[in-house]
């Protein structure tokens, strides 16, 4: 009965529509072409599962560093956004923590790119582990990565949050069997 309405309302618009719906976990477009000289609308569905998947996938990846999968400058910059608005609303407080790793070309350059692609993820899930779930870790260049420390109790809170990121790259990391030094600032 609803289609029946649909089709009947399309039918007297004369007029080609558009609609998208989703079935058996397929999405659809549905072309609605209204040819009242004919005394029929021609229905057309066309399967658009894939383009939607694609075009999400596109999406996320815009939103996303490719090698370390944490969200990159655009994502990062509005997540900050929003907590800056929330913490303005609930009067609480926000630090933003940057941190560049120390000789992190010479790595590429005495190691190759793999090992210093592999460093990168390490020390990203390094961080991702020193932080709360409530904080957003992103990686913002080639070597360097963000932290936005949210609501955090006082100062000394985020100076201890400050030493604990130092801490955490500042270490040795074993990547594809070597032993690579690294230091951030």
């Amino acid at each position: 009965e609803p289609w029946f309405s649909l089709v009947r309302e399309l039918y007297r618009a004369e007029t080609r529509t558009e609609t998208e719906i989703k079935a058996s976990g397929r999405d659809f477009t549905l072309i609605f072409q209204p040819l009242p000289s004919e005394g029929y609308v021609n229905i057309y569905g066309v399967d658009v599962t894939e383009r939607k998947r694609a075009e999400e996938e596109v999406r996320a990846m815009s939103n996303r560093d490719n090698l370390t999968r944490l969200p990159n400058r655009i994502l990062f910059t509005d997540r900050l956004k929003q907590i800056i608005y929330q913490a303005k609303r609930n009067k609480t407080l926000v630090a933003v923590h940057l941190i560049n790793l120390d000789n992190f070309k010479v790595v590429n350059e005495r190691h190759g790119h793999a090992a210093g692609d592999g460093l990168l993820k390490a020390v990203a899930e390094s961080i991702q582990v020193a932080v709360r779930e409530t904080d957003t870790v992103a990686r913002l260049s080639a070597d360097e990565f963000a932290v936005i420390q949210n609501a955090p109790d006082d100062a000394e809170g985020i100076a201890i949050m400050a030493q604990k990121l130092l801490r955490t790259v500042s270490t040795d990391f074993v990547v594809n069997g070597l032993t690579i030094p690294c230091g951030g600032s």
